[in-house]
């Protein structure tokens, strides 16, 4: 199979909201999708003039931080879904963190990061001049200069994303931080509730990455509703201490960065069908017959 090769580097920027989702993800949603819809919205709209129409919170966005020309592009697989080709740039949104992804093609990026912030602020300007209430902006310009700025590397959502190695990794901080928990539970032995749930939590969220890692967490979820039932704290068997060992090392792979080939709905190469009957098992393969 032939694998699609990206010519050019991706830019990522994302925005945090001042105003969290919190006290209520589902009407928070309402602003914030709004929000998304409108710059994708100006993203496709060849009429907007981003040169002469944008908000000047966004100028410090525009530098990008790229990598070395040193670094080569990897390789995109060829994916199962038809995914349209959008030169133009896109906006998501997940409650307060608004990501936009761009090619780093002529003045898309520019478009793109100014974008989001006309778009907040389109949607949150004062309905009257002479409005007297005192409102915040929506925008955190702190946030906004931390991690608002162009780039092929990106934590978004909890992940450090390259789109120049297409690598998915766990940030340094996180892993250093997990495994120490998963250290203290192995050298004591027992964890109580609070405890559990939290590290628990945690590797839930590398799993939906490295799925496989589900696989080794139900004997440790168990524990965790047993020693809820009983508000106290619980000693781990060995079997359930060897899971959080493996789990260590699910945290060690994240962390060194997988490939998003691997997560994403990638077009089979090979297709084997097998099945079993009193005779023995069989099978064959769907593409050579």
């Amino acid at each position: 199979m032939e694998s699609l090769t990206i010519f050019g580097s991706f830019l990522l920027v994302a925005l945090r909201l001042t105003l969290g989702g919190a006290p209520g993800p589902s009407i928070w949603g309402v602003i914030s999708e709004t929000i998304t819809d409108i710059g994708n919205s100006l993203l496709i709209n060849k009429f907007w003039d981003h040169r002469t129409l944008f908000e000047n919170i966004s100028l410090p966005l525009e530098v990008p931080d790229s990598l070395s020309e040193d670094i080569p592009f990897a390789q995109a697989r060829e994916v199962s879904v038809n995914i349209p080709v959008v030169d133009s740039g896109r906006i998501d949104i997940f409650i307060d963190d608004s990501i936009g992804v761009t090619p780093d093609i002529g003045e898309t990026p520019s478009r793109v990061a100014r974008a989001i912030p006309l778009a907040i602020r389109t949607l949150a300007r004062p309905l009257s001049s002479d409005d007297i209430i005192p409102r915040k902006d929506l925008i955190s310009l702190k946030k906004l200069q931390a991690e608002g700025e162009l780039s092929e590397v990106k934590i978004i959502l909890g992940w450090e994303i390259n789109t120049r190695s297409l690598l998915i990794a766990l940030p340094e901080h996180k892993a250093f931080s997990w495994l120490r928990d998963i250290e203290s539970i192995i050298e004591s032995g027992r964890s109580n509730y609070k405890f559990l749930e939290s590290l628990l939590g945690r590797l839930n969220h590398i799993a939906c990455i490295l799925a496989p890692m589900r696989h080794f967490m139900d004997r440790l979820y168990r524990d965790m509703y047993r020693v809820k039932a009983y508000k106290g704290w619980t000693a781990l068997s060995p079997n359930k201490l060897q899971d959080l060992g493996l789990h260590a090392d699910f945290i060690n792979l994240a962390r060194k960065g997988l490939s998003l080939n691997t997560v994403t709905y990638r077009k089979p190469t090979l297709i084997y069908r097998s099945d079993a009957c009193k005779f023995g098992m069989g099978g064959c393969n769907l593409v050579s017959g």
